[in-house]
């Protein structure tokens, strides 16, 4: 009768919409807290990808979940593993050309 489950869609499609460097990190908390994978996905992938402008809005500072600074800790370790593996694949690539050039 009154559509709550098309409600609870038009609310969740808001908060989505309205990830934003000054919002990103209360709304990662509050997905965390209410257990929406879905928000909390996007949330993640927007600091990682926002990290520079999420910094400079506060976000940092507004951290108060132990839980969610964790997770936030593991996706920036992911990334800096991820950036020595390419890192150490151009190294690979560049030697023989290197070596050529010593020689």
């Amino acid at each position: 009768m009154y559509q709550v489950p098309r409600l609870e869609l038009l609310c969740a499609q808001a908060l989505q919409e309205s990830v934003a460097p000054a919002t990103a990190v209360p709304l990662l908390e509050a997905a965390h807290t209410m257990g929406d994978g879905r928000l909390l996905a996007q949330c993640r992938r927007y600091v990682a990808d926002h990290a520079a402008e999420v910094r400079a809005s506060g976000g940092v500072e507004q951290l108060r979940d132990l839980g969610v600074a964790k997770g936030l800790l593991g996706d920036a370790l992911d990334q800096c593993r991820d950036l020595w593996s390419v890192v150490a694949k151009l190294q690979n690539m560049c030697e023989p050309v290197l070596m050529t050039l010593k020689e």
